[in-house]
């Protein structure tokens, strides 16, 4: 008996499920491609209970033929292609004929559907990939695709999805970029009854965007058209003042097609090179216009990966596209103010009407003031200092939170006739190290580069990379206290707004994020408001956390539950820790070398880089040839 085996047709279905079909969202990409290659004007999708109990996808293309309709539930039965040459030039955004057998391979399904030429439609019913019943139907022109009880055959798969509010977004995201790379095709989106998103079809991107993101998202945009060497590219992209923490708003479209592009945002971000901040990044909508026998789009079965046959020439044209935008200057002509013609009026009016037009003079006791001009003093270069300091602390303690930041250790100082003057920031640390060593001698020699700590510890001379090691000892804080972290509490609650994927990441694992000290809730539209923060961690760090962790989330690096609690420790550790290039007072250089010099446990940061580099006297020695 021969040992390979030619797989039955329910099997290799399956198979072509598990790479077509992840998740709710990839159902719906899949029937929406087809409906607008059916050439749809108009879309909706519903779903309920986040697309696993209940979708719908109704269109008003083409629809099919009572045959048409049948042989479409067959595996690799397409009308996009019939010949090996057609896969050099695809313009249509399905192609392999899997989708719909894929889909009814792991879920039941019900195909109503009516050519416009047909006197009657066609209604089949399939589930686990067989045709069960075909009979005529009354219906409009059309196709409507009802899916229902996603992944009922393969329990396993059941288990990796997540919980209905993620997967909703998941869903409307794809809709979401369906209908900005078709502004042509009006798409409306109901989840669980409620009418979410609806686009108008005009054509009109720009439409489209304000739409689906709102106002302020569709005016703060900057127009890209950019042509050359037979490739262009057209859209919108952001102003460096409205980039996000995220990349969750990144649109890029090849010939229609929605895809994730690396290449494409690295240029992105090369056009923006020095004109954002670190940790921020560019929203943008970006079509490419590209020879179809130049692109490969037959490189991933979900299709959103694609290759280039000129890299080079696709990266400079979204660079130079994007980067002459920015620095294109609108010239504004401002019309001269036009003076509104008087009303008539009366002899009665015109003397009530009269206004004295002197110039007021200012009085006290009935004398005039007389104003002379001021000398301004001579600010010297130590009062200048001085008063920025004072407008620094004035500034720190206008911050709206109700608790200070208690992570730096204590600094015991030898008792003094004067006491030191208390420094800016607190303690880092309350702990004494639970197991010391062998008592030695500490001497704070100095700072290099306010980022390195000199010190001499015994017979070394040791170097402390102060912002490392502080990011360890509040991240050994927060694992001690895990579970009972202390907040600080908004005296003004902060919104943070994310894309609803992101958002409800972050809902979904809000359990884990309030472990570290975060209060979030759900906002609406997209948005949380955080009421309580970590303790020791400013405001706006407070908001980048909880953004980069979005992007983690969103991205799918991390899923399990511990890497999501320490994810947001790292970030915690980080935005709160003193920072390179920082000023410190003495005491607190000499409190880190302390924690990390009287105890084994700080001697690496959070992501594994050394806190501390030690020279030994013999080191030294050796080094200036005093020792052979």
């Amino acid at each position: 008996m021969g040992v390979i085996n030619v797989l039955e047709t329910h099997v290799a279905n399956m198979i072509a499920a598990g790479e077509v079909v992840e998740n709710p969202a990839s159902v719906v990409k899949e029937l929406l491609e087809n409906a607008i290659d059916a050439g749809a004007c108009a879309v909706t999708v519903e779903i309920q209970s986040g697309g696993v109990a209940y979708i719908r996808v109704t269109d008003d293309g083409c629809g099919m033929s009572p045959e048409d309709a049948k042989t479409a539930f067959l595996r690799h039965a397409t009308s996009k292609i019939s010949k090996a040459e057609d896969l050099d030039g695809i313009t249509t955004l399905g192609f392999r004929g899997e989708a719909l057998a894929a889909i009814s391979a792991v879920s039941k399904i019900d195909l109503i559907t009516k050519s416009k030429t047909a006197g009657m439609g066609t209604a089949i019913y399939a589930e686990a990939g067989d045709v069960i019943r075909e009979s005529d139907s009354g219906c409009p022109d059309g196709t409507t695709i009802i899916v229902r009880e996603l992944f009922y055959n393969t329990p396993a798969r059941m288990r990796f999805l997540k919980k209905d509010a993620t997967e909703a977004a998941a869903v409307e995201s794809v809709i979401k970029a369906s209908a900005l790379a078709h502004p042509e095709v009006s798409i409306k989106f109901i989840r669980d009854g409620r009418d979410v998103l609806h686009t108008p079809g005009d054509g009109v991107l720009k439409n489209a965007m304000y739409a689906l993101f709102g106002r302020d998202f569709a005016n703060n945009m900057k127009e890209v058209v950019c042509h050359q060497h037979g490739i262009s590219v057209r859209g919108f992209t952001c102003t460096p003042q409205s980039s996000r923490g995220n990349r969750g708003l990144q649109f890029f479209f090849v010939n229609g097609r929605a895809i994730k592009s690396k290449m494409l945002a690295v240029a992105l971000d090369n056009a923006y090179k020095e004109m954002l901040m670190k940790g921020r990044f560019p929203t943008c909508v970006l079509m490419l216009d590209v020879p179809p026998t130049q692109v490969d789009v037959n490189v991933h079965p979900a299709k959103t990966e694609v290759k280039f046959a000129r890299e080079r020439d696709v990266f400079d044209i979204v660079y130079f596209g994007v980067k002459s935008a920015l620095e294109a200057r609108e010239e504004k002509v401002v019309p001269p103010p036009s003076v509104p013609k008087p009303a008539p009026v009366d002899n009665v009016t015109k003397n009530q009407m009269k206004i004295d037009m002197t110039p007021p003079v200012l009085k006290l006791s009935s004398s005039p003031i007389k104003l002379e001009p001021m000398e301004m003093p001579v600010r010297t270069e130590e009062s200048v200092i001085s008063a920025l300091e004072g407008m620094k602390n004035e500034k720190k303690s206008e911050k709206p939170l109700m608790m200070r930041s208690t992570y730096m250790p204590e600094y015991r100082a030898e008792p003094k006739a004067e006491p030191p003057k208390a420094p800016e920031r607190e303690a880092f640390a309350e702990e004494k190290p639970s197991e010391v060593k062998e008592e030695k001698k500490i001497r704070l020699i100095g700072e290099a580069m306010n980022t390195y700590i000199i010190a001499e510890y015994g017979d070394s001379v040791v170097f402390i990379d102060k912002h490392a090691a502080h990011e360890r000892i509040i991240f050994e804080k927060l694992q001690k206290n895990s579970g009972s972290a202390m907040s600080q509490i908004l005296l003004t609650p902060e919104v943070v707004e994310f894309d609803k994927l992101s958002c409800a990441a972050i809902l979904e694992n809000r359990e884990e994020i309030e472990k570290i000290g975060f209060d979030v809730d759900e906002f609406g539209d997209g948005s949380v408001v955080v009421s309580a923060i970590p303790d020791g961690i400013d405001v706006n760090d407070a908001v980048a956390v909880l953004e980069d962790l979005a992007e983690t989330l969103r991205s799918g690096a991390r899923t399990r539950r511990p890497d999501i609690l320490s994810e947001t420790m790292y970030s915690v550790a980080c935005k709160a820790a003193i920072k390179a290039g920082q000023k410190n007072a003495p005491e607190e250089l000499m409190a880190i070398a302390e924690r990390v010099l009287l105890s084994d446990d700080i001697r690496f940061c959070p992501h594994g880089r050394p806190v501390m580099i030690e020279f030994s006297k013999n080191d030294l020695e050796r080094k200036f040839k005093r020792i052979v």
